[in-house]
C-alpha cells in the first residue's frame, strides 16, 4: 500500500470515533430522571439519591421534583416501609416512560445512640441509589 493509501484510512477512522462517540455522548444526555419528592421529610434521601445517580450516570439529567410530569425517561420515588426517630426503612421504586415499573431492595438505616440527621438521610439515598440496579 502506498504512503496516501495509508494516510487515506486514518481520517476516515477519526471520522467514525467521533460520531459514535458523539452519539453516546448525545444518548447519555437525552436521558432525563426525576426524583419524585413531595414529603418535605424526605428531601435528605431525595438529594442523597440523587447525588448517588449523578455520580452513576454522567452527563444523565438528574432533577428533584415535586410532581409526576411527562418528558422523563424514569421516575423515582423513595417508599418508606418503616420509619421513627432512630430508624428509616424503604426502597426505589421506578416508572419508566413506556409504563414499565420496578423495584429496588429495602434497606434498613438504624441510629440507637441518637436521632436520625439530615447527613445520615442523604448517605442512605445515596447507598439506596447505588444498590438498587435502577435501569438507566
Amino acid at each position: 500500500m502506498t504512503f496516501f493509501g495509508k494516510c487515506a484510512v486514518w481520517p476516515v477512522t477519526t471520522l467514525v470515533l467521533s460520531l459514535s462517540t458523539a452519539a453516546m455522548a448525545g444518548s447519555a444526555a437525552s436521558v432525563s430522571i426525576g426524583i419524585l419528592c413531595d414529603d418535605p421529610h424526605q428531601t435528605p434521601v431525595c438529594e442523597g439519591m440523587r447525588e448517588g445517580l449523578k455520580e452513576m450516570s454522567a452527563g444523565r439529567d438528574v432533577r428533584l421534583v415535586d410532581q409526576a410530569s411527562g418528558g422523563l425517561s424514569i421516575l423515582l420515588r423513595f417508599v418508606v416501609h418503616k420509619t421513627s426517630a432512630h430508624h428509616l426503612s424503604g426502597q426505589i421504586a421506578w416508572t419508566l416512560r413506556d409504563g414499565a415499573t420496578g423495584e429496588g431492595p429495602v434497606i434498613d438505616l438504624s441510629v440507637i445512640d441518637a436521632p436520625l440527621n439530615a447527613e445520615m438521610l442523604r448517605d442512605f439515598g445515596r447507598q439506596l441509589a447505588v444498590i438498587s440496579d435502577i435501569p438507566l
